[in-house]
């Protein structure tokens, strides 16, 4: 058994190999990393002002109601809902309740919001409220459509079970996904869009989407690595057995890491706030984070468990000015997701909770000190 796990472990990298040889070859002429939306800061927010350019018939796409009237029949078939009696779209509609629903289509008689989730965890009670204030200003008539990457169902933090359930039984909630619903949403318009440069544009929101949200590219291993999976499923049995060993060990160190650091009193600079986030699970892997905060202006520092890997990470606030990101990546010299456990030629490097705690604290303390920086510039 072990003799065929080692060769099947050769057998894979021989195929990667294969696979990085033939992307370095072609490259030059296909690009396949190239996205013209790298350039800009493309966040949740962003996807949805694209969304409802999209589904706005009078946008400068040119092509009417050819988007609308899809979007309506995938995602609102059965409702009786004419495309025509369109009113508005809007992005962020803010309810009394200072909430915002992602995006907000209002026709005549019917009202469909969608919460555009991503990468940003629900809030408590977001789904209940957002529900709540749907059922009382349309009297029923609307569609709450919940969009994640794989469609998964919201937290419970967000709306109880019961309240979940019966909202899907009644058809008011839909669960829906950027994998299959979006993706082929968007590849349809690409079918119907009579303007190249808006074709153009769709297939780089695709792109960017595969690439961002689901680490896909146009040179796809995935089924390579599944032929040689079925065809040695006891190796690989054996393999998965000590992945997750590994794997849960680091789980289990991280948030010992992040238990360790809410215990720490944690003192920031004058016109700095600070809050502790509990480590969550986050598409696939285990996130411990803080926030530090000046003059509304949020970077969350933390780390990740991504596979073998514990990465130090962080990142700004949707909501933030351009200004700040600049000031703080101009002066923080720090490459995002730098794996702490791996080490210089690619081993692995069991690290100690407390180091990883001290690493962290000193990382923090100098976010700390810039975002004073940027308080005192600014005061």
């Amino acid at each position: 058994m072990e003799q065929t796990i080692e060769q099947l472990l050769k057998l894979v990298k021989v195929k990667m190999s294969s696979h990085n040889e033939y992307k370095e070859l072609y490259n030059s002429k296909l690009a396949f990393d190239f996205n013209i939306l790298n350039f800009f800061n493309v966040g949740e927010n962003k996807i949805s002002e694209f969304l409802a350019f999209l589904l706005d018939p009078n946008s400068d796409h040119g092509q009417g109601y050819k988007f609308l009237d899809l979007f309506v029949l995938q995602f609102l078939s059965g409702k009786g809902i004419d495309p025509g009696s369109f009113k508005h779209v809007k992005c962020e509609k803010i309810l009394p309740s200072e909430r915002r629903i992602d995006l907000w289509l209002e026709f005549d008689s019917f009202v469909l919001a969608i919460e555009n989730k991503i990468w940003a965890d629900d809030q408590k009670n977001q789904l209940f409220d957002y529900s709540k204030y749907l059922e009382e200003q349309t009297h029923g008539k609307y569609q709450l459509l919940y969009l994640t990457p794989y469609g998964v169902e919201p937290s419970l933090n967000s709306i109880s079970k019961l309240e979940r359930e019966g909202l899907l039984n009644v058809k008011k909630l839909k669960l829906i996904s950027y994998e299959y619903d979006i993706i082929g949403f968007l590849n349809s318009c690409v079918g119907l869009c009579e303007a190249g440069s808006v074709t153009y544009f769709i297939k780089e929101v695709v792109k960017f989407i595969q690439r961002k949200i689901y680490r896909d590219n146009q040179l796809n291993m995935a089924n390579v690595l599944k032929e040689i999976i079925l065809s040695n499923k006891d190796e690989v049995y054996e393999i998965v057995n000590v992945y997750n060993q590994l794997t849960n060990g680091l789980v289990k160190q991280l948030n010992d890491v992040g238990e360790a650091i809410g215990k720490k009193s944690i003192n920031v600079l004058p016109g700095v706030n600070y809050k502790y986030i509990r480590p969550f699970n986050y598409d696939s892997r285990r996130v411990f984070k803080v926030e530090l905060e000046t003059r509304g202006q949020k970077v969350f520092v933390g780390l990740n468990q991504h596979g073998f890997e514990i990465q130090a990470h962080f990142h700004f606030d949707q909501k933030n000015d351009n200004k700040f990101n600049d000031f703080i990546s101009g002066k923080y010299n720090f490459k995002d997701r730098t794996p702490l456990n791996i080490s210089d030629n690619g081993d692995l490097v069991e690290l100690k909770t407390s180091k990883l705690v001290e690493h962290f604290v000193s990382e923090l303390m100098k976010f700390d000190n810039l975002l004073n920086e940027f308080y005192n510039k600014h005061n």
